[in-house]
């Protein structure tokens, strides 16, 4: 199923996709995924696109997106590649795959999953630092460390918490509307 269709899967998932509604046209072309990746997916997405980045590293002044995820052992690229080539507010989508010893330059957000081993994250995140990225993890306690949106999933509810003060320190900045969504802004 696309995960643009599957808005009542989670109250979450209904309101970021009903606020994108009402800012913008659908840009993203469906997707096959399932279930659980194509909420994590979906709101990937719109964390990118209630994200504001500096000015030299913008979407716009970079000629896309770049949306970059940390490949671990024994890990799937199959959910996050069906982003490749699609559109988002007329950009092209790049997917990349990084390590911990790939150059995080030009992401504008780094997905680390949870199956990614404790310490590789800890030295994406650490690379990462003074970058414009946005970082988002569902491993617990990822905004602990150093990550900036911390995804949880309670059942068939979906939730995220935001480190607001990393976000500003990467000199970026996110929406009130998806603040107010957020299950604790810290």
């Amino acid at each position: 199923m696309n995960f643009l269709r599957r808005r009542g899967q989670c109250a979450l998932c209904a309101a970021l996709l009903a606020l994108l509604a009402l800012t913008s046209p659908p840009a993203i072309r469906p997707v096959e995924a399932e279930p659980a990746s194509e909420v994590w997916l979906g709101l990937v997405v719109n964390f990118a696109r209630y994200a504001q980045w500096p000015s030299e590293s913008t979407p716009q002044a970079m000629r896309g997106w770049h949306f970059c995820f940390a490949r671990g052992q024994n890990s799937s690229d199959a959910d996050a590649g069906r982003l490749q080539d699609t559109q988002l507010y007329e950009l092209p989508v790049q997917v990349r795959y990084v390590t911990a010893k790939d150059e995080l330059t030009g992401c504008h957000l780094l997905y680390i999953p949870a199956r990614v081993q404790l310490r590789q994250s800890q030295r994406l995140l650490q690379s990462s630092r003074d970058m414009p990225l946005l970082t988002i993890s569902d491993r617990a306690g990822f905004i602990d460390g150093e990550g900036m949106i911390e995804l949880a999933a309670d059942g068939d509810r979906y939730h995220f918490d935001v480190a607001y003060d990393r976000v500003r320190q990467a000199r970026m900045s996110l929406s009130s509307s998806m603040l107010q969504l957020a299950r604790h802004v810290y």
